[in-house]
């Protein structure tokens, strides 16, 4: 059933690209995001997956569309230039039920940080610290 949940959540979404937020698992909990009608969305799911439980309808602050072209952009911003040799990774990931761009970055210190975020404007980024990925 988990995946038949996932699958409708997903099909859904999908059929409203420009207000769905994406989908993660919170526990075991599927959370759907949606940038607005919220209500709208969580009456529709409730009929597709009528009585299924294991997931809820949640704000997203960006659609998933957005989400995948502010990090193609950081990505061709921090990389295509090759200006920024402490960067490391640059992805998607989820901060406090949102996805977010994530770059990392080894040396970290909290100017170079405000640097990044200054140039990868206006894409909202989170700046770590992470060292370069090793291959063994």
């Amino acid at each position: 059933m988990t995946m038949y949940v996932q699958d409708e959540l997903e099909r859904y979404g999908e059929s409203v690209p420009y207000q769905f937020g994406g989908l993660y698992v919170d526990e075991d909990t599927f959370v759907a995001l949606f940038t607005m009608d919220l209500d709208q969305h969580r009456a529709a799911l409730r009929d597709r997956l009528s009585g299924q439980r294991g997931w809820r309808v949640q704000r997203g602050d960006r659609t998933w569309r957005e989400v995948e072209q502010a990090n193609a952009a950081v990505q061709r911003i921090l990389w295509d230039t090759c200006q920024h040799p402490d960067v490391h990774t640059i992805g998607i990931t989820m901060r406090d039920g949102q996805f977010v761009i994530s770059v990392g970055i080894d040396p970290f210190d909290s100017d170079r940080a405000d640097q990044l975020k200054h140039v990868t404007q206006p894409n909202p980024v989170v700046i770590e610290h992470q060292g370069p990925i090793v291959f063994a």
